[in-house]
């Protein structure tokens, strides 16, 4: 990670270090110079203390020192933007989240909040999350007292693996994560991607498995309460605070068109878009002892607009209840709320998409 934020701090100085006045660029230039210098000396396996200390001071410095020429207001909001990518200093959402929480950060969708709780010296915190109306995104981050900030991927998966032991056993499994919103704990999704070591992204999304009640029905401000399970230390963390939702414009489109393909039926239930998430959700069904579930699995869909531009797909599930199919797909928005969006679906074979017209919708948006 050192490396890449070398080169992203080079890269800055090259382009826009003109605009700086000269008390601040001889700063930056001793930072930049600071971090070449020891960022060879890294070859050796090991170190002194005390210049790994230094190097840690360095970094920090660095940092500091970036972080008051932001809010100096010398720099341009371009640069000012720019910084903030970098990992020490911007969000995880902006470097490290999907396309859409990316796009949220960037537009100033996500809020900071300041939840902790520690016991026997570890510590959970919920530093930014982002709610939209589709989702619930937000950045949990481990820390432990002793400074060794175990990677949260090794945490989880130990955390992992007592729960399903409990549940082996008989017991009822306390689950790492629930969210609680305004004191009801809601039935979701928990999907985690843990990509900066001790922090990692946490979303919650409806739950694929509930086929009739698909949305998060949540009002625009609640309170919301995250709680952790440690397996490793067998405590739970509660941290709470107000969430307001980020969009408040949100595009619901509905049809209650039918159609038919090989004795299926397919109705698109809804398509609901905001700045972050274009979420679709389809139902399909068919007579009881036609491989449904097979069917179901196996389509997977494009969104198109008007100008035959396609949406990136960021997730997609399916499930299947009897004689009813309900799929999901979540795409990126398209950066121009489009005048019309297609939903093809289609079987992959091999790299071939074979679409499947009998299957597609149109629908118009409203502007």
């Amino acid at each position: 990670m050192k490396l890449n934020v070398e080169r992203e701090l080079e890269g800055l100085k090259e382009h826009e270090v003109e605009e700086l006045p000269e008390m601040i660029r001889s700063r930056l230039d001793f930072a930049y110079l600071s971090l070449e210098t020891n960022a060879s000396s890294q070859i050796q396996v090991t170190q002194p203390k005390r210049r790994q200390r230094r190097i840690i001071t360095i970094f920090a410095w660095a940092a500091a020192s970036i972080l008051l020429i932001i809010g100096s207001g010398f720099i341009s909001p371009v640069m000012a933007n720019a910084l903030n990518k970098l990992p020490f200093i911007g969000s995880l959402f902006g470097y490290g989240g999907d396309k859409g929480l990316q796009i949220a950060s960037e537009q100033g969708l996500t809020t900071n909040v300041n939840a902790s709780m520690t016991h026997d010296g570890v510590t959970f915190s919920i530093s930014e999350y982002m709610y939209d109306g589709t989702r619930i995104s937000m950045v949990l981050t481990r820390e432990t007292s002793d400074g060794r900030n175990e990677p949260l991927k090794e945490w989880w998966e130990q955390s992992s693996e007592e729960n399903i032991d409990r549940i082996k056993n008989g017991e009822e499994g306390s689950g790492i994560v629930q969210i609680w919103a305004d004191d009801q704990r809601l039935d979701i999704s928990l999907s985690s991607d843990i990509r900066h070591n001790n922090s990692a992204i946490i979303t919650a999304e409806p739950y694929t498995g509930l086929v009739h009640n698909r949305s998060l029905h949540l009002p625009d401000k609640f309170n919301l309460k995250v709680i952790v399970h440690d397996a490793t230390i067998q405590q739970n963390f509660n941290m709470q605070f107000p969430v307001l939702k980020s969009s408040q414009n949100n595009i619901v489109l509905t049809s209650e068109e039918l159609k038919q393909y090989n004795n299926f039926s397919m109705k698109m239930k809804k398509i609901e878009i905001t700045k972050a998430t274009m979420r679709m959700e389809a139902s399909i069904s068919g007579k009881t002892g036609q491989d449904l579930e097979a069917f179901s699995d196996s389509l997977m869909y494009d969104i198109w607009n008007e100008q035959g531009e396609s949406a990136l797909l960021m997730s997609g599930s399916s499930e299947t209840e009897n004689t009813t199919a309900l799929s999901t797909a979540v795409f990126v928005p398209f950066p121009t709320l489009p005048k019309s969006i297609v939903v093809k679906p289609y079987i992959a074979e091999g790299k071939e998409k074979m679409y499947i017209p009998e299957l597609e919708f149109t629908l118009p948006v409203q502007q």
